[in-house]
């Protein structure tokens, strides 16, 4: 097996990762690996390369040509949950290919995290992009209000309020119509939180051109919502 690190982007003429002591504790004390072991490197931005261990580095040794992400950019906007809901979504939703995550902080989320948390939730969408060898790593932006987020359109972005109970179009069928008639450039799904969207929070996006879809008959969990709506999308876009 050999492992994958994220690593900061290097710069053109370097060809080599100074690690930090976290990755050095990982790879030696933990991994238990040796100088000399190989290992694949990436930038979390779509570069990787083929890297050698040295006793405190990385050398990068041969850009590699892989690519295991999704034919579309998909976000992610999903309403802060309670407690430690975020993280059971995070690792599963950068695992199905999601690009960028905005924590929402919507008019029934109470949770606002601290700096310390917003780190950690960064480290485990890196170990998960690591896990299953993606070349992006999932970009988690700082939290914002619902209506700070709808004020900036993403430009030839199809985007999707998932609502349950929502008498409009599932979202696989919003997605395939969308697809074959105008294919956008982006995707972003919007998931709200325990109690779903307030009736304001759904009228104010449907304003901003956002499509309201449903994720099936049944009523989903919050931590579960985002993982299906993912899974759906991958079924659409990598069959």
């Amino acid at each position: 097996m050999v492992y994958r690190l994220v690593i900061d982007p290097p710069s053109p003429e370097s060809q080599r990762h100074t690690l930090t002591p976290e990755q050095s504790h990982y790879l030696f004390r933990v991994l238990r690996l040796s100088p000399g072991a190989s290992l694949v490197a990436l930038d979390g931005y779509g570069r990787s390369w083929r890297a050698r261990l040295e006793t405190d580095a990385l050398a990068l040794e041969e850009a590699l040509s892989e690519n295991r992400e999704l034919s579309l950019g998909v976000d992610l906007a999903v309403a802060l949950p309670k407690g430690n809901a975020l993280e059971e979504i995070l690792r599963p939703c950068a695992e199905l290919g999601v690009r960028d995550i905005y924590p929402i902080l919507s008019q029934r989320a109470l949770l606002k995290p601290s700096d310390q948390k917003l780190d950690r939730w960064r480290r485990i969408l890196a170990e998960a992009a690591e896990q299953c060898e993606r070349q992006w790593v999932p970009q988690l932006l700082p939290p914002q209000s619902w209506s700070e987020f709808i004020l900036h359109p993403r430009e030839n972005s199809a985007q999707y309020l998932c609502v349950a109970r929502c008498p409009g179009p599932a979202l696989t069928g919003a997605l395939r119509r969308r697809l074959t008639e105008a294919p956008p450039q982006a995707l972003t799904l919007a998931i709200g939180p325990e109690g779903g969207w307030t009736e304001a929070e759904i009228q104010n996006a449907l304003e901003r051109g956002w499509e309201t879809v449903s994720l099936g008959p049944r009523i989903l969990r919050a931590a579960t919502a985002p993982v299906v709506a993912l899974a759906q999308v991958c079924a659409l876009l990598d069959p």
